[in-house]
């Protein structure tokens, strides 16, 4: 049998003492007021009295009654004791009445509420034991331990809960046999009530109290025992942690181990660092974390002792605790983690505990230890420095550049802590660089020092920043985010909701920023997913000087090449100046160079000379170079329309071969106004953009707000001018199921309009699985998609040419996807020979280990066309033994398979990574067979 109070009392009860709450707001004035002239005058006390007493009948209105009450409960005696008590069967004046004879509190009011207990019922009589307990009446317990046994269950509850209130040794014992009872409910109101009576006990009762909570009920009471135990023999708490740590019981093991952080006593380390040997590793682990919470200065070592464990477990908690509480001793313990062979999750957790290390003289040790380091271990050290902000360490590090292997890292450290008055020395660095190792990191080391330089005289300054749906909508205030990353050397704002918050859901949205350069008011405004650019006009004079000197005196054309490619980071007038001009230089490579650095450009300031490269440049690389550079800047929302279609007009004018016709019809298909349908339908004529042409043409219509007829109009006019034939382009996603693919039903879904693949702690990939098109194997083909990654880690790609094992499972080709900057865009074969071609890369295979590999793009310039947080669009051709994937119309990888390992056909499919949660969206799947072409 169930016991819980009855909803309806509740109910009666609830709505009888808002009422009185609401008559007593009314009234309280005039019952402070009575009470307080009669409180000092017996007089006119006993005379109030008599008048309250007799406006109790039940013909007075209630207002009256409830006064009288209210005044009975100040001024009351034993006279209004048994009038008052005549009231406590009634449903309307019993709770006042109850009230008024808690307040007289004498034996004679508590008498007439023990007496009550025979004379009321239901909610009455509950309400009486009730305040028997709040009274703690001992005089009631042989009565209520009698009401234990009552068959009306709400009546058994309220006694024993009041038991435990009152909490005598008759009462303990009634509660205590309540433990072996039949009833499981009364079971468990006797141990409630056992720890409600606990507190109210001697040190020696509370004790035999929590002894007794520890058998077959319900968890949460025996850990609130074990807890309040530990505080009522705080001489004997350790001890009994633990003994419960020791115990087989799970739930007393956890309850101990968390009340670690509360123990005091100066031998709490040393008998934990005893015991943890003899636990099992997650129980390890869950103490050090426990201890990490504590202040004790002999922590070092037992946490020092726990790295060398041979639980992973237990020595990653290791770490988080040194991390609180290790010091200079700690280093070459953490410093042997990272050196020999570790996992990526403890390799990062020790370089993670080394920037977090409190002490002063850290940083020093730190450096002295740098060159003693394995040469495997001190990329991670300066990282360390460079986390710390450890000025101190620049000159270290800066000898750390001479090891070839150790200089990339060491430019990265530098590119947070060189000072600014060293620009002299950091441009030597960069000019005695032989070869291209470390000259990357070389270059951001410069770039991000000149920014700090030009950042420090304050030329620049936000004002005001604002992301929503400007100019009159909801948005939000992001000033603060915007100054800071300007601040922190970042001049290109990312205007997505991921980064600048979501103030206008399911609206394009805009960020402005306002700001002062020079003095000089200035505003920039970009629509979402575009990014907004803030580029000093010029740079400060000394600056300026240094690097047009530096670029006049440079001893090689790497070193000019480098050089260039800092200003186009930089940026502004003075700096295009500088690049423009070695447009004409004499060396190719530093020609090259700049054409690159121009088409790296930060902002709209470099589109017009590379329109002018574009259509004067003889070389491929040169032309796709410069065409991809401009589609960038165009894509960065700067421009008008009107201004951007005759930028993409000139350049449609210039356009000699598909690809290039491919990567203006990708930033075109960006453009929304109808006008650009027009330049599409002019590159129509090549048969090698059809698909691109067509998706371009839906895109604009979408993004431009066109209608479905007007939409389709022009494609039919694009269809009227290349009649169907040789095979064309067949939707593989219908948009709305999934008909046509096979996959994990609970990791692939359909939801507006596209495919959505996404794992979730609850839900994860326990392999890596895929979304299998079941139209059977292709040979030669085109295939066309676009997908967005939305979480913050993403592992997929498009597998090709593949086959199916293991149920979902596929190995073969894969073109990559990843939220990670260095995967999207390379060539993968999953299940077999692992990476084939970098982004930029083309490869040759033979068998064996034999590939050939050719550069015919930078891969961190390829990198800036992939969109982090938005829509990209993957254009893969596969014919013969050669397939070549793009991103967004730049070329990624192209494949030439020699090998005896090669696949001319297989299945298409998705892949879902194994790992951390992650989701997908993919949308607009075309493909185009090739076969007999």
């Amino acid at each position: 049998m169930k016991r819980f109070l009855s909803p309806l009392i509740i109910v009666l009860l609830a709505v009888c003492s808002i009422a009185a709450l609401a008559q007593n707001v009314l009234l309280e004035p005039d019952i402070d007021g009575a009470a307080a002239a009669a409180r000092n005058d017996p007089a006119a006390r006993r005379t109030l009295e008599a008048e309250c007493i007799a406006a109790l009948t039940e013909s007075t209105p209630f207002p009256e009654r409830y006064r009288a009450l209210r005044i009975l409960a100040i001024i009351g005696g034993g006279e209004t004791v048994a009038p008052v008590a005549a009231l406590l069967n009634d449903a309307h004046m019993g709770h006042l009445a109850r009230n008024t004879l808690e307040a007289i509190h004498s034996e004679q009011a508590a008498q007439a509420l023990r007496d009550a207990l025979n004379t009321t019922t239901g909610a009455q009589r509950l309400g009486v034991i009730n305040s028997l307990a709040r009274l703690r009446d001992a005089e009631a317990v042989a009565a209520l331990c009698d009401l234990t046994n009552d068959q009306d269950t709400e009546t058994a509850m309220t006694a024993v809960n009041a038991l435990g209130h009152i909490a005598t040794p008759e009462a303990v014992a009634t509660l205590e046999a309540l433990l072996n009872s039949s009833d499981p409910d009364l079971r468990l109101a006797g141990a409630q009530s056992l720890l409600l009576a606990a507190q109210h006990l001697d040190k020696d009762g509370r004790t035999a109290i929590y002894d007794k909570l520890t058998g077959d009920i319900p968890d949460y009471i025996r850990a609130g025992a074990f807890r309040a135990s530990l505080e009522a023999q705080p001489e004997k708490a350790l001890d009994n942690v633990i003994r419960a740590i020791q115990q087989d019981d799970e739930l007393l093991q956890l309850t101990a181990i968390a009340a670690l952080t509360r123990l005091s006593g100066a031998d709490v380390t040393q008998r934990l660092g005893e015991l943890l040997p003899s636990l099992a590793g997650d129980r390890q682990a869950l103490i050090l974390n426990a201890l990490a919470e504590r202040e004790d200065a002999s922590l070092p070592p037992l946490l020092h002792n726990a790295l060398t464990n041979e639980s992973e477990e237990v020595r990653i908690a290791a770490m988080r605790a040194i991390a609180a509480h290790g010091n200079e001793h700690s280093i070459d313990p953490l410093c042997r983690i990272i050196g020999r062979e570790s996992s990526r999750q403890e390799k990062m957790a020790a370089v993670e505990t080394l920037r977090r290390l409190p002490g002063a003289n850290v940083d020093a040790a730190l450096i002295e230890r740098l060159p003693q380091a394995p040469e495997a271990v001190r990329g991670d050290l300066m990282d360390v420095l460079a986390q710390r902000n450890a000025e101190a360490a620049v000159d270290a590090i800066i000898a750390q550049v001479k090891h070839e292997s150790l200089r990339p890292a060491a430019f990265r450290a530098l590119t947070h802590i060189m000072p600014a008055d060293r620009l002299p020395e950091m441009l030597a660095l960069l000019g005695n660089l032989e070869g291209d190792i470390g000259r990357p990191e070389a270059e951001g080391a410069l770039a991000a020092l000149c920014q700090r330089i030009a950042q420090r005289e304050g030329r620049l300054e936000i004002t005001k920043a604002l992301y929503g749906d400007l100019p009159d909508g909801p948005s939000r205030d992001v000033t603060n985010k915007v100054a800071q990353s300007v601040k922190g050397g970042t001049l290109s704002i990312e205007a997505n909701n991921s980064n600048l918050g979501d103030a206008a859901p399911n609206v394009v949205k805009k960020l402005r920023v306002d700001y002062t350069l020079n003095g000089a008011a200035g505003s920039k405004t970009v629509h979402e997913n575009q990014r907004l650019t803030l580029q000093s006009e010029t740079l400060p004079p000394a600056l300026s000087n240094t690097l047009a000197k530096a670029l006049d005196n440079a001893s090689t054309p790497a070193e000019k090449v480098s050089l260039l490619r800092v200003l186009s980071r930089m940026g502004g007038a003075d700096a295009y100046e500088l690049v423009t001009a070695r447009l004409a230089a004499n060396e190719p490579s530093v020609r090259d160079g700049a054409i690159r650095a121009l088409s790296n450009w930060p902002d709209t300031q470099a589109i017009n000379a590379l329109v002018d490269v574009f259509a004067g440049a003889s070389e491929t690389a040169h032309r796709m170079a410069a065409l991809r550079g401009c589609v960038r800047l165009l894509r960065l929302g700067e421009l008008d329309t009107a201004a951007t279609l005759s930028v993409y007009e000139q350049l449609a004018e210039s356009a000699q071969t598909g690809d290039e016709r491919k990567m203006l019809l990708a930033g075109l298909a960006e453009v929304n106004s109808p006008e650009a349908i027009t330049l599409v339908t002019k590159m129509l004529e090549d048969d090698s953009v059809q698909a691109e042409a067509t998706m371009a043409i839906q895109r604009i219509g979408d993004a431009a707000g066109m209608t479905e007829a007007q939409v389709k109009a022009a494609a039919e006019k694009a269809a009227a001018r290349h009649p169907a034939g040789g095979g064309g382009f067949t939707p593989l996603f219908d948009g709305k199921t999934l008909d046509g693919w096979a996959g994990e039903p609970a990791l692939w879904r359909v939801e507006d309009g596209h495919i959505i693949g996404e794992t979730t702690k609850e839900n994860p990939a326990k392999v890596n699985t895929f979304l299998i098109w079941e139209g059977g194997e292709i040979d030669d083909f085109e295939l066309t998609f676009r997908y967005k990654l939305e979480s913050e880690w993403a592992n997929s790609g498009m597998q090709i040419r593949s086959e199916r094992f293991d149920g979902f499972r596929v190995r073969g080709y894969q073109a990559d996807i990843a939220n990670e900057d260095w995967i999207t865009g390379i060539c993968y074969e999953e299940g077999g020979r692992g990476i084939l071609a970098r982004r930029g890369q083309k490869a040759v295979l033979g068998d064996g280990d034999a590939k050939e590999t050719t550069q015919f793009a930078d891969e961190k310039e390829l990198a800036d066309h992939i969109k982090g947080n938005d829509w990209n669009e993957y254009h893969i051709v596969a014919k013969g033994n050669r397939f070549v994937s793009s991103i967004n119309g730049h070329k990624m990888h192209e494949i030439v398979d020699n090998s005896s390992k090669a696949r001319l056909k297989g299945i298409l499919a998705f892949q879902l990574h194994v790992g951390e949660p992650m989701k997908i969206r993919i949308s607009d799947i075309m493909l185009k067979r090739l076969s007999g072409e």
